[in-house]
């Protein structure tokens, strides 16, 4: 990777760890201050708001980031882009504004009309929603900072005010505040670097087919997560949908740390492609690839062996319930890791978002025909929704291999060797955490014997994977090594010491 990459690479990870560590402070702080019942009433309610933000959005953010990359030297050419898309994301953000206050109107109850309308600040600030431009520029510097000092505010302000079990409503309030204030950031931010720009309607028109079938990409994969969410909150207990909502909240949480590793590139990928460098473009997406599920794979089998206890340090004994959902969903992340990388580094920056749209909608039919089978069978849980979600994005994977090979290249196919050889690695830690288990015999209860059992479990596994890559003179481990130690070394003064003799 070039220095730059590298650079945006490490500042990316960073804020990756950042969105990771500042959940996991106030995360458990909630679960244990605010009432269970209430809890899950927002949750549900946040479960429909779900289907309104992506919408609103209008999948402005892929279509924006793939094209203003490719621009971006040209800066009437970019502003002009910058503009029309933001006066795009304006218009469908008032749009579903108003079919949103006539669902709070028509059909929550009356005691849940505020909360609905609390969380509807969300929607108002997709308008101002541009990270798209400032990653396309590959400013993560300021990203990163940006989100340091707004999530560390959102924190303070947690604990500060948050201290009743009735206090769901002013969370959302919060959470809201937090969301519009990091967009507007945002948007201030690359205005003054991009200005808007006098356009015609003549611009907005030429990205109407576009957008919408971004709109209909992005609006595929709320048959997915979101769909189970919904089933959830309409056919079962609101306590199952916080189990479920905490434990894809952990999942997303540690997988936003791999997100960076393929996201970072995307600007670049789109580059190299725009100026016809293929050769550049294969070269970044398989050392990209092959560093991204080395990390991905064990990440996720690692969740899916310690679901349980990891449930429980974050949740306490009022989630112990949803350990079971966490492990579920660890699992079934390992397909969402091979979706991102085939279809963002492949098929969408390629221009094949129809084919990719097909594609989740279809599978998205696949699950939504599940999710109504077991509905009427009357077995609505967490991990029987998220196994149907497994389901459907096996198939979802399948036809994102045969895509790439028939549309783009047979040469693009990501899932190689080395990767098979991660996934056979991982699975030995649920023989490893069984043995530890069965040897200290720790139980759910927070003492030294707890952390101790399952530290070693860690410690094991990392040793075991990392150490037998090594020994296998793994690529991707030493492209990482090369890339990562390099940064850090340049902060230590001994090091800049060494260089000058």
């Amino acid at each position: 990777m070039s220095k730059s990459i590298k650079r945006n690479a490490v500042a990316k990870l960073l804020l990756s760890i950042l969105n990771i560590v500042l959940p996991i402070i106030t995360g458990p702080y909630l679960a244990r201050v605010l009432d269970v019942a209430l809890y899950g009433e927002y949750n549900s309610a946040n479960s429909i708001l779900a289907w309104f933000l992506p919408i609103a959005s209008f999948g402005i953010y892929n279509y924006g980031l793939r094209n203003v990359s490719r621009v971006k030297k040209d800066q009437k050419k970019a502003s002009q882009l910058f503009t029309s898309l933001f006066v795009m994301g304006s218009i469908s953000t008032f749009i579903v504004l108003a079919v949103y206050i006539g669902y709070i109107i028509i059909f929550p109850a009356a005691d849940m009309k505020l909360m609905y309308a609390v969380l509807g600040i969300q929607i108002v600030a997709q308008m101002f929603y541009v990270e798209w431009m400032n990653e396309a520029f590959e400013n993560y510097g300021f990203i990163l900072i940006k989100t340091l000092v707004v999530r560390s505010l959102n924190v303070v302000f947690t604990f500060l005010l948050i201290r009743r079990p009735e206090d769901t409503l002013l969370y959302a309030l919060l959470s809201s505040l937090t969301i519009f204030a990091n967009y507007l950031i945002s948007f201030v931010y690359a205005k003054k670097r991009i200005p808007l720009y006098r356009i015609s309607k003549d611009d907005l028109k030429v990205l109407v087919k576009p957008l919408f079938i971004m709109l209909l990409m992005t609006n595929a994969t709320m048959f997915y997560t979101a769909l189970d969410r919904f089933f959830l909150s309409v056919f079962s207990e609101g306590k199952y949908v916080t189990y479920y909502v905490f434990a894809m909240r952990l999942a997303t949480l540690i997988t936003q740390v791999i997100n960076a590793v393929v996201y970072v590139t995307l600007p670049r990928l789109s580059f190299y492609l725009g100026e016809e460098r293929k050769d550049d473009y294969k070269n970044l997406l398989f050392k990209n690839s092959r560093m991204f599920f080395m990390i991905g794979i064990p990440m996720c089998l690692g969740i899916a062996c310690l679901g349980t206890p990891i449930m429980f340090i974050y949740g306490g004994e009022n989630y112990i319930a949803a350990g079971s959902v966490l492990t579920v969903f660890g699992i079934r992340t390992l397909f969402w890791l091979c979706d991102v990388s085939m279809a963002n580094q492949i098929i969408f920056i390629h221009g094949k978002e129809a084919f990719l749209t097909k594609i989740y909608f279809v599978c998205g039919g696949i699950n939504l025909l599940l999710n109504s089978l077991l509905a009427i069978c009357g077995y609505v849980t967490p991990t029987a929704m998220i196994a149907t979600t497994a389901i459907s994005e096996f198939f979802m994977v399948l036809l994102e291999i045969r895509c790439i090979k028939r549309n783009i290249s047979p040469e693009l196919n990501v899932l190689t060797k080395p990767v098979f050889r991660y996934l056979f690695l991982a699975i030995f830690f649920f023989p490893i955490a069984y043995g530890v288990e069965k040897v200290i015999g720790f139980e759910l209860v927070l003492n030294m014997k707890f952390f101790i059992g399952v530290g070693t479990i860690v410690i094991l596994c990392v040793a075991f994977y990392f150490g037998t890559l090594f020994l296998f003179k793994d690529q991707a481990l030493k492209d990482s090594i090369d890339m990562v130690v390099p940064v850090f070394l340049k902060k230590l003064p001994f090091f800049h010491k060494n260089n000058h003799k």
